[in-house]
C-alpha cells in the first residue's frame, strides 16, 4: 500500500504529465488495484477516446467508488464570515453573488440551514433563492459541524451544483465515507441505482465530479435503447 500511495502522490506532483500516470496505472492494473483502469478510461474519456458504452459505464462506476481521478490538491473552503450567533449567519460575497447561510435550532433542537444566495446589490426578499437544507441533530450544534457544512456549501458554490439537492452527513441515512477524499453529498441518480441494483447510500458523487459524471450518465443513456 505504501508504494501505492507514492504512485498516487506522483499524480499529484506532476498533474500535467499524462504519461506518467498512465505508467502509473500499468503499475496499478498489474498489481489488481481498479484504480488504475479508472485513470485509463478517464484519460481516454478526456481525449474523446471512449465510445464503447461498457467502458463508459465502468468509468462511471469506477468514479463513483474512487472519484475522478485528480492530481491538483483539494481546493480549501471559500471565505465565508460570521456575522452573528443564534442564530449562526454566515455570509459569502462569490462571483457577483451573496450567499447566506442560516442556522436555526428550534424546540426540538433539530437544526434546519436556511441557504439563500442572490445577486449583490438587488434589494428585498423577493430576490433571493431560499434552499432549506435539514439536519437533524439530537444535541446541540457544535462548532466542528458547522465547519463541516461551510466546507460542503462552499465547494457546491464553487462547483456551482445543486445547492437543493446538498445531502450533510447528519441525516439519519448517513453519506458514504471515503478515505482522503472529499465528502460525497450528491446522490447517484436513481435510475442509474436501479439499472446497477445498488442501495442509495453506497455511493455519492462530490461536487468537484458532479457535472462531468453526469454528462457521462447523460451521454451513456443516449446510447442506451430506450
Amino acid at each position: 500500500m505504501s508504494v501505492v500511495s507514492e504512485l498516487l502522490e506522483a499524480i499529484e506532483a506532476n498533474p500535467g504529465d499524462e504519461a506518467s500516470q498512465l505508467v502509473i496505472a500499468d503499475y496499478l492494473q498489474a498489481d489488481g488495484d481498479p484504480r488504475g483502469d479508472l485513470i485509463v478510461l478517464d484519460h481516454a474519456e478526456r481525449h474523446g477516446m471512449l465510445d464503447d458504452p461498457e467502458a463508459l459505464d465502468q468509468l462511471l462506476w469506477l468514479a463513483a467508488e474512487y472519484s475522478f481521478p485528480r492530481a491538483e490538491p483539494a481546493d480549501p473552503p471559500l471565505p465565508f464570515t460570521c456575522h452573528s450567533r443564534r442564530p449562526t449567519r454566515h455570509e459569502l460575497l462569490h462571483d457577483e453573488r451573496r450567499y447566506l447561510v442560516v442556522a436555526d435550532e428550534n424546540e426540538h433542537r433539530t437544526v434546519s440551514y436556511s441557504l439563500r444566495m442572490h445577486p449583490v446589490g438587488a434589494a428585498g426578499d423577493h430576490d433571493w433563492h431560499h434552499h432549506r437544507l435539514w439536519l437533524d441533530l439530537e444535541e446541540p450544534w457544535r462548532e466542528d459541524e458547522e465547519r463541516v457544512v461551510i466546507t460542503i456549501v462552499s465547494d457546491a458554490i464553487r462547483a456551482q451544483t445543486p445547492l437543493g439537492d446538498l445531502r450533510f452527513p447528519y441525516y439519519r441515512m448517513p453519506l458514504p465515507q471515503y478515505e482522503g477524499s472529499p465528502l460525497r453529498c450528491y446522490l447517484l441518480p436513481l435510475e442509474y441505482l436501479m439499472t446497477h441494483d445498488v442501495l442509495r447510500n453506497r455511493f455519492g458523487l462530490a461536487a468537484r465530479d458532479y457535472h462531468r459524471w453526469h454528462a457521462i450518465w447523460q451521454r451513456l443513456r443516449a446510447m442506451q435503447p430506450r
